[in-house]
């Protein structure tokens, strides 16, 4: 459950520094989930930013070079205070931003979708958002898009509070061109039961020579049972099931690394 009320900016804010995320060096993974997102949303500005108390601070960005920008004029600033998409079609026609400097003014907004990053205390940390200079719409799956997206970028977060050092790789082969580099060093493979190309059962195989003594623990969209049921896991592997929180994937982690 997301906390979104004004009152709540205390809290949200203690829960925004325990990230320890604000004014830290850029980060290729980021960079990723922010190329992503502009691809996707076929727009020619991403962002992925954080709301201090008096200001954006931009952690990933591309098509706009600010750093931050003071809260007043922040369009995230009011999609941390909505628990899904918060999308502005036209600013123009929108009387909360008609007058934004950052609309009237460079980089001459005119359409945003922020979706909320949510904390393991259930706060919106920021947002990661698509912004467009005309007005327009985003589909369905677009939108979809985004929140998953904005999951994985505080599913990250969360990892790395928790003190997990993540290598991420886009592919199975990219994958193991990371163990070569690391072998005997990684603890725990999470991978998708199902990707295109080399599917997660046939990456770990491939993986185990190099790393014996990983732990791996499968994600899916698909139930545990229809994973079973279909012979693509054995029973009792470490499995989650999409959707999941940020607390589900930590929690589950420190389970399988600690299962004897």
């Amino acid at each position: 459950m997301m906390k979104s009320s004004p009152s709540d900016e205390a809290a949200r804010l203690e829960a925004l520094y325990q990230y320890q995320v604000l004014d830290t060096a850029p980060e290729p993974a980021f960079d990723h989930l922010t190329l992503l997102a502009a691809q996707i949303c076929d727009v020619p500005i991403a962002l992925i930013s954080f709301v201090d108390g008096d200001r954006q601070w931009v952690k990933s960005r591309v098509g706009l070079e600010v750093a931050e920008t003071s809260r007043d004029v922040s369009f995230c600033a009011h999609a941390i205070h909505q628990s899904e998409l918060f999308i502005v079609r036209d600013a123009l026609e929108d009387e909360r931003f008609a007058t934004n400097s950052l609309v009237t003014g460079e980089p001459s907004i005119r359409f945003y979708a922020g979706a909320p990053l949510i904390t393991s205390a259930g706060y919106a940390s920021g947002t990661l958002c698509a912004i467009d200079r005309v007005p327009r719409e985003l589909s369905g799956q677009q939108q979809e898009a985004l929140r998953a997206l904005a999951r994985q970028v505080m599913t990250r977060e969360s990892l790395q509070i928790s003190g997990y050092t993540v290598l991420e790789a886009a592919d199975g082969n990219e994958a193991l061109r990371i163990y070569e580099q690391h072998k005997g060093r990684i603890d725990l493979t999470l991978t998708d039961v199902v990707m295109p190309q080399m599917g997660g059962r046939e990456l770990v195989e491939r993986l185990r020579p190099l790393c014996p003594q990983m732990r791996v623990l499968y994600m899916s969209g698909y139930t545990d049972n229809a994973i079973v049921h279909h012979d693509v896991l054995g029973a009792g592997t470490a499995f989650l099931q999409k959707p999941f929180t940020p607390i589900g994937l930590t929690r589950k982690i420190r389970e399988v690394l600690d299962a004897s």
